[in-house]
């Protein structure tokens, strides 16, 4: 694989309600490749040069890529190590801002979806406005990074049935920024942007320095109170940033 990122492409067709999403993700491509590139060099992890399509029939994409194991892109850093992503675009006609991964592919027979079954390294969700060439909100993650805080109940997924096209799939959604930030690569939207904004103002303070908080001793402590019968004082509850001299 000489390209930085190689994209499996479905040559065939696809008919039926939901077609449209996989012509509108086309035009979307770019776009996410340029956030790929700078995402990942944010973290010091360096994409090789070029972009390509590994073209493939339907049913082999069917039969390997995404269905058995999650896999749209396939990534190839400069290092020489490989990696695999895969991408979900959404529309921005609704006010989430979630991470979305499919739970069941048939809730009424709890056929697995890729909450079980996604080998990828690494998730993306991207929400678009119809036509557009840009993503309006993005979040890019770490994907076995999640699943270790998922499976320490650091992440509050919730669940809910998709009806649209009549697809018969369940899924499960967590906000933006309810996820560690050790789990995002990088990421864009309204709430992370006033936050970096407000810490960043908060720095601007003459004499005070950011100290590292350490989250799960402030949670064992307001947990210690609610065990003791009284409520989490403002300095263990409601303030979000931490300040010493």
């Amino acid at each position: 694989m000489n390209n930085g990122i190689t994209r499996i492409n479905i040559t065939d067709q696809v008919n039926g309600r939901g077609a449209y999403r996989f012509a509108e993700s086309r035009v979307l491509q770019p776009a996410a490749n340029t956030i790929y590139r700078a995402a990942f060099n944010g973290q010091g992890l360096q994409l090789v040069g070029g972009e390509a399509d590994q073209d493939c029939a339907l049913d082999e994409f069917t039969a390997g890529y995404d269905s058995k194991l999650g896999i749209d892109v396939l990534l190839n850093f400069t290092s020489g190590m490989q990696a695999t992503l895969q991408e979900k675009f959404l529309t921005t006609g609704t006010t989430f801002t979630t991470v979305t991964i499919e739970y069941y592919q048939n809730w009424r027979t709890e056929e697995p979806g890729d909450w079980f079954k996604l080998r990828a390294d690494y998730y993306f969700v991207g929400y678009y406005t119809k036509g557009a060439q840009q993503f309006d909100k993005w979040i890019l993650l770490d994907w076995p990074a999640v699943k270790r805080a998922t499976s320490r109940d650091l992440i509050t997924w919730q669940e809910n049935k998709n009806m649209r096209d009549g697809a018969r799939a369940s899924f499960r959604y967590a906000n933006f920024w309810d996820i560690p930030e050790e789990c995002v690569i990088g990421g864009e939207w309204p709430e992370r942007q006033l936050r970096d904004q407000a810490r960043d103002t908060l720095t601007t303070i003459a004499g005070q320095k950011p100290r590292q908080v350490d989250w799960d001793e402030r949670k064992r402590r307001a947990q210690a109170f609610v065990n003791d019968g009284l409520r989490p004082g403002r300095r263990w509850a409601d303030k979000p940033y931490d300040y010493q001299d």
